[in-house]
């Protein structure tokens, strides 16, 4: 999957000249996000926060955005405990630190705009591909490490996403506001995430 990623970035890339590509534009953005992680740790998770780079290069009817972004979704360590009550454990007795999901990714999408006065509302989807991590996650019981628990988790995989967004110009750049969801491919429940978005690009 890796390898088809690589070859479609490289096929929009020299595509586009022969389609008539306007002037690539550059920008960032930055926003919060909502992770949607498997059971029975997905009530541990929720609001995070992020932000990147994108490029635009635009066509007569399509434009395409190649973006790097970074997300980071805090653990809550409340919640894990509840979850551990909830499987029968005493949870009292623990403590929870660490554990955040940090997610890295870089992807290439289609934006399909509506021009109107003022605004353009768009449709956008795309493919790209992601470093999930969780790491540092420590369970303790009456100051002792409770063993077996995974410290650190980390996978690469491909992921899928679609949205609506919408385009404001202003005078010196082109403001945006968009919501995506993006799902990761991993085997067996794979996690999400769902991104909303504000960003300027010039």
């Amino acid at each position: 999957m890796r390898n088809v990623l690589r070859i479609l970035f490289c096929s929009i890339l020299f595509a586009l000249p022969a389609l008539g590509a306007g002037p690539v534009k550059f920008g960032i953005h930055g926003g919060i996000g909502a992770l949607n992680m498997p059971e029975p740790v997905k009530p541990a998770y929720g609001l995070g926060y992020g932000g990147g780079l994108h490029l635009d290069l635009s066509l007569v009817v399509v434009s395409f955005r190649i973006s790097g972004d970074y997300h980071v979704f805090p653990v809550d360590e409340d919640q894990f405990r509840t979850i551990l009550t909830q499987s029968g454990v005493n949870a009292s007795g623990f403590d929870v630190s660490g554990g955040a999901v940090k997610v890295l990714s870089l992807g290439v999408n289609g934006k399909f705009s509506f021009p109107i006065p003022v605004v353009s509302p768009y449709l956008t989807a795309g493919v790209g591909y992601s470093n999930l991590k969780q790491g540092g996650l420590t369970v303790t019981f009456q100051g002792q490490e409770v063993p077996g628990v995974p410290r650190s988790i980390s996978f690469d995989k491909a992921t899928l996403n679609a949205g609506v967004g919408v385009d404001l110009s202003l005078f010196f750049a082109d403001l945006f506001v968009e919501a995506r969801y993006v799902l990761i491919l991993a085997e067996g429940s794979s996690p999400g995430y769902v991104p909303i978005t504000v960003g300027l690009t010039f």
